[in-house]
């Protein structure tokens, strides 16, 4: 999952509270998955990029980073159907 280039993104941060929100656009590359599809003779746009909205929150801390964790919404993909699929970030440590 990497910034998707050339799309906005944007957060506030609350210092009173220690709190920040962020909502990235991202998208999820599969490199493998991708190249396996291809060499199946698959279609590529099955192989196209999932390019999604993260909606994130979390604490700030002490070192002014941030412990985000939040869910995607995603685009419309020709293989991951939105009804079924999702994905997400959890914080790190």
């Amino acid at each position: 999952m990497t910034l998707d280039e050339g799309s906005c993104s944007q957060g506030v941060l609350d210092y009173d509270n220690r709190q920040a929100e962020a909502e990235f656009r991202v998208k999820m590359e599969f490199p493998e998955f991708a190249d396996l599809l291809e060499s199946l003779g698959v279609d590529r746009s099955l192989a196209a990029p999932v390019h999604a909205v993260l909606r994130s929150q979390g604490n700030i801390l002490d070192d002014h980073g941030f412990a985000l964790s939040g869910s995607c919404d995603l685009s419309e993909h020709p293989l991951f159907a939105r009804s079924c699929t999702s994905a997400g970030v959890l914080p790190g440590l």
